[in-house]
């Protein structure tokens, strides 16, 4: 991890309460087991954001944000040239899996293609920041 970055809370132990719908964090959290009543999800860290699986186990999600981050990992310089910057974003078509999204909000730069987003029927905001960088540049 960067220096500044806190590891991953797991979240799973939400499955014991029901009753919990909304995830506030300010740092990285981690999803590894179905959480179906999570119905909000909102990442503050402006420096990581959630991951693919931990997405795809928060299918009742209704409103989501996430964050602002940018690359997930430190990329040495004499990498630079030769990193995949799409390795670390976060592919959309994931969303396309929670019927119940209406609200995203997330930095474009996190994305792999903003293009899943057209199959999103039901989604009422769209809050969009950032742009993407071909190639990473």
């Amino acid at each position: 991890m960067r220096n500044g970055q806190k590891q991953p809370v797991s979240i799973d132990f939400l499955i014991d309460y029901p009753s919990v719908t909304s995830v506030v964090a300010n740092q990285i959290v981690r999803a590894r087991r179905p959480l179906p009543q999570i119905r909000e999800l909102f990442v503050l860290n402006r420096s990581q954001t959630v991951d693919q699986e931990t997405l795809s186990n928060l299918p009742g999600l209704v409103s989501l944000s996430l964050g602002s981050a940018f690359v997930t990992q430190a990329v040495e310089l004499e990498d630079y040239e030769t990193y995949d910057f799409n390795s670390d974003k976060i592919d959309l078509s994931v969303l396309c899996s929670m019927p119940d999204l209406r609200d995203l909000r997330f930095n474009a730069f996190l994305a792999r293609s903003i293009e899943p987003l057209q199959e999103m029927e039901g989604l009422e905001r769209l809050g969009l920041s950032g742009r993407m960088l071909a190639n990473g540049m």
